[in-house]
């Protein structure tokens, strides 16, 4: 363009082809941001589907161990009976 020549004006379908351009560009970050948050929710997900079966384990575990205490103290009282029915002599 030359120094004083104003810029020719916009005609209505380039005004809206740009504003069309402009609103796909919106919907492209848009859909990015979509897709960003639907990833994070299920790295977040999965997570807590590992917590979860982490403390399933950690239940069971916990179980078992009341269970084998409760043998080992039935085991010593009857072990302690045993015991006394013997007499030690002098």
């Amino acid at each position: 363009m030359w120094k004083n020549q104003k810029p020719f004006p916009m005609s209505p379908i380039q005004e809206e082809t740009r504003s069309i351009e402009s609103i796909n560009q919106q919907k492209e970050m848009g859909i990015k941001v979509i897709e960003e948050i639907t990833a994070v929710s299920q790295q977040t997900t999965a997570s807590s589907e590992e917590i979860a079966s982490s403390m399933e384990e950690q239940a069971a575990a916990s179980n078992e161990l009341a269970q084998y205490t409760q043998k080992l103290t039935q085991l010593i009282t009857d072990l302690e009976h045993t015991l006394g029915e013997f007499q030690i002599k002098n």
